[in-house]
């Protein structure tokens, strides 16, 4: 199999945050590290799925970059440190058999399922949190407009139950922000 398909199926298993967990010492900070490339001490180098780029030096790209430049490798010979690292055991010298080209196929439908159930469960969980940010205010403003003016006032109902519902609906929120900022 030519290179490039194996490293497009290599792309496929394993991204940015695969690579910095791997082979970066230092703990990453909302997908932020300080740049290798040149021995930065400040969080400057930003990565996602996909890519990486640093805000001071400029270097990007995407896995196969990241590993050549950081190992001094060629492109090839990333492809097969990754290969080999992460133990996917592609064959980087022979043609494949017509078998385990359909066994590639197969695993790529596998990696495409599980990333729609992934993104799936992803929406559901920004959508949750939007969904308690919005309580939250809701509650707040509950609470401002049915406050007792005077102190003679009776409390409404709407008031006590705002009042009830309302730190544990920010506790819950806190606990969504913390999870969406990698804190949990």
């Amino acid at each position: 199999m030519a290179k490039i398909s194996v490293a497009t199926e290599i792309k496929q298993q394993v991204n940015m945050p695969d690579i910095i967990n791997r082979y970066i010492v230092a703990k990453p900070r909302h997908n932020r590290i300080p740049c290798p490339f040149h021995d930065g001490e400040d969080y400057n180098l930003s990565y996602k799925k996909g890519f990486f780029k640093c805000f001071v030096c400029g270097m990007s790209g995407d896995i196969f970059k990241f590993v050549s430049s950081y190992f001094n490798l060629t492109f090839a010979e990333s492809v097969g440190k990754i290969n080999e690292d992460f133990l996917l055991g592609y064959s980087l010298h022979e043609k494949p058999s017509y078998r385990d080209q359909l066994k590639m196929i197969e695993r790529q439908k596998a990696l495409r399922e599980s990333q729609k159930t992934k993104e799936h469960l992803e929406k559901e969980k920004e959508d949750a949190y939007w969904k308690l940010f919005d309580e939250v205010a809701l509650y707040e403003e509950i609470i401002q407009s049915s406050a007792p003016k005077l102190a003679e006032e009776d409390l409404k109902p709407q008031f006590i139950e705002a009042l009830h519902n309302l730190e544990y609906k920010k506790y819950l929120l806190g606990l969504a922000e913390s999870e969406r900022w990698g804190y949990a």
